[in-house]
């Protein structure tokens, strides 16, 4: 199998002979080096403040639903969704 390329200096057709396996093992190194590199690129933006933000997130939306279902329920413990819970209570 042949890759063909133009570089923009000469404009001549270029081949790469991927049957070669010190080409074939050049490409596949180029290959799994960029993605792995877009892969870390990714992780190291998502380990940042985002992490933070979304754990706060999280906490206060069950904070949140913790109180709506203290509304909802008139008592401290919701006794339908978890009755394991409320059998000390009674």
């Amino acid at each position: 199998m042949n890759v063909i390329f133009i570089p923009r200096r000469d404009g001549r057709a270029r081949q790469i002979n991927l049957a070669r396996p010190l080409t074939l093992g050049v490409m596949v190194t180029t290959i799994v080096a960029v993605l792995g590199g877009a892969f870390a690129f990714g992780l190291s933006l998502g380990r940042g403040v985002h992490r933070e933000l979304a754990l706060a997130e999280t906490t206060h939306l069950g904070q949140v639903l913790s109180q709506q279902k203290q509304q909802t329920s008139g008592s401290s413990c919701s006794c339908v969704s978890m009755p394991w819970r409320c059998a000390s209570a009674k």
